[in-house]
């Protein structure tokens, strides 16, 4: 998927909404701010690569949000965190395609803590799994290691692009994006 990366300006246009919108309603935290995504799951899919953590630091001022979106934004991201948290991804274990497996872990993920068991990744789903290692001891690094993609993209994704053409020009940069959870069920499994 190629998407246009997120403009400066688009960014801050984007903070000085989120601001005036926390100072007419005080009472709106860190964690109330979510994604089409989360409000209609397997109906909207949060535009890709949105910078939800630099969008909220910069509404709250904050530089100790977590990225608790871009280390989970692929299928293999969240399988590895999936199975850092202790559960079983079948014989084909984290690689990439969404199954059956994947699919049952993460509903057991989210009945065992108190979610709604719909098989959807969302936002509440980012927040409890970053809730969850930051309470386990050792496994809070998986969001710190994974803040920034490395130099070559997502792991797994393709070799980063030149930023400008030869005239200086923006180009479009490929952004991972994030599939519906469900699709290609069954892969996990050859």
């Amino acid at each position: 998927m190629r998407v246009q990366p997120w403009t400066e300006e688009q960014i801050f246009m984007m903070i000085t909404v989120g601001k005036e919108i926390v100072a007419r309603w005080p009472g709106i935290g860190v964690r109330d701010h979510h994604g089409h995504h989360d409000i209609c799951p397997g109906y909207k899919q949060d535009v890709a690569g949105f910078p939800f953590a630099r969008v909220l630091r910069g509404i709250y001022d904050d530089d100790t949000i977590p990225d608790v979106w871009t280390p989970l934004w692929l299928p293999r991201q969240r399988q590895e965190a999936l199975v850092a948290l202790g559960y079983d991804l079948g014989r084909s274990g984290v690689d990439g395609d969404w199954g059956r497996f994947s699919d049952a872990a993460l509903r057991r993920f989210q009945r065992q803590h108190g979610m709604l068991e719909n098989g959807m990744w969302t936002s509440f789903v980012n927040w409890k799994v970053y809730d969850v290692m930051a309470d386990r001891r050792g496994l809070l690094p998986f969001f710190a290691e994974r803040r920034d993609d490395p130099p070559g993209g997502p792991p797994g994704g393709p070799p980063p692009r030149p930023n400008r053409d030869d005239s200086g020009a923006a180009l479009p940069q490929p952004v991972a994006g994030t599939p519906a959870v469900g699709a290609n069920v069954g892969a996990d499994e050859p």
